[in-house]
């Protein structure tokens, strides 16, 4: 299995946005969702990362939040 790395991805998208955005997934309807006046529920990380990478062309890897 490939292994990719998240950093030219994330500088690419610097390059492109600058620090104009707080958030990496910039969509409010995300967080919306999921943060509650009792904090974060209902967010299912994996699930989102794996949409995004899929939408991005970026195949995934066995352990979506480790790079190694």
């Amino acid at each position: 299995m490939k292994l990719h790395s998240l950093r030219p991805i994330l500088d690419e998208a610097f390059e492109i946005f600058g620090d104009k955005s707080e958030y990496v997934v910039a969509a409010p309807q995300y967080r919306a969702a999921a943060n509650t006046a009792m904090g974060w529920k209902n967010s299912n990380l994996r699930t989102e990362m794996t949409r995004l990478l899929r939408r991005a062309g970026v195949s995934g890897w066995p352990r979506l939040f480790h790079t190694v």
